[in-house]
């Protein structure tokens, strides 16, 4: 009831701004790896009165944590609100999928430190290595946690498994093959996709926060980060991860830091390509080739 009521708010907060909903939403999915600080940045946006988030606990758009059919999604992204977010960290593997059903959809990929997110795992799920020692025989045996995955993956899993392996290095394992997704899917390439890192939002959170904003396109107010502390981005925990899948680690972190460095540089440049509809300054206007002008 709470959120339908802030819904609500926002919506008639929306109409007294003079705006009016033009029907066709600006539809978000923000992914990356459990534990990466998705929560964190899904409820920073929740503070723009431009949009309207679905977070996985919220029945009418998941169930268990996972969304609900794509029609159920579909007739929930649309809003008098001109941004629709979901979370979609189980559907990591079908984020084209489900852009590709909205004419104006972005995606963000949010991710952290391996050991940060093993250790935070590993505190939550005590002694659980995610399912790999079933997803080395049958990778459509653990729910979600094998989807999507390729054959050249798969076989990189099984090269490095080992039933006595410790708990470390299997989430590891899993740290690495589910951000692997990312690349599989050429979202490293895509226009609609932003990349955010966990530890640069909670060491400059306003920064970070306004660079999201700017890409979706909403209004966000001036102490929507007043909560965040630094403090969990200086945590480095040293973990007993096997050496050949610390490398694996350590080289897909470097890939996705790369992404993130291209995509603010172009930011900077004013070259980055914002797929969004209205912003809280000027008036945006999309583009079918995936381009914004701005002013009319």
């Amino acid at each position: 009831m709470l959120t339908l009521a802030r819904e609500q708010l926002k919506v008639l907060n929306y109409a007294l701004r003079g705006r009016k909903g033009s029907g066709d939403n600006h539809v978000v999915f923000l992914s990356g790896v459990p534990r990466s600080g998705t929560n964190m940045v899904m409820e920073l946006l929740e503070h723009s009165p431009d949009a309207k988030v679905f977070h996985e606990r919220d029945p009418r758009a998941y169930e268990t944590f996972n969304l609900r059919d794509d029609e159920t999604v579909k007739r929930l992204a649309k809003s008098l609100l001109p941004c629709v977010i979901f979370k979609a960290l189980s559907e990591a593997d079908r984020l084209t999928e489900l852009t590709g059903y909205f004419p104006h959809s972005s995606i963000i990929w949010v991710y952290r430190q391996y050991e940060a997110v093993n250790a935070s795992n590993m505190v939550h799920w005590p002694g659980s290595k995610n399912g790999l020692d079933k997803i080395v025989v049958d990778r459509t045996a653990a729910d979600w946690r094998g989807k999507g995955m390729t054959d050249e993956t798969w076989e990189l899993i099984k090269k490095y498994y080992h039933p006595n392996m410790n708990v470390e290095s299997a989430q590891a394992l899993f740290w690495y093959y589910r951000n692997q997704l990312f690349f599989d899917q050429h979202l490293d390439r895509d226009p609609r996709v932003l990349v955010l890192r966990y530890e640069n939002i909670a060491r400059d959170p306003a920064a970070e926060l306004m660079r999201t904003a700017d890409f979706l396109g909403m209004s966000m107010p001036k102490n929507a980060t007043a909560h965040v502390s630094a403090r969990s981005a200086e945590r480095k925990p040293k973990l007993d991860i096997a050496p050949p899948i610390r490398a694996l680690c350590d080289s897909m972190l470097a890939r996705l830091d790369e992404v993130l460095a291209q995509q603010s540089h172009a930011s900077r440049a004013g070259a980055r390509v914002v797929p969004s509809q209205q912003s809280s300054t000027t008036d945006r206007h999309y583009d079918p080739r995936g381009r914004v002008s701005t002013g009319m």
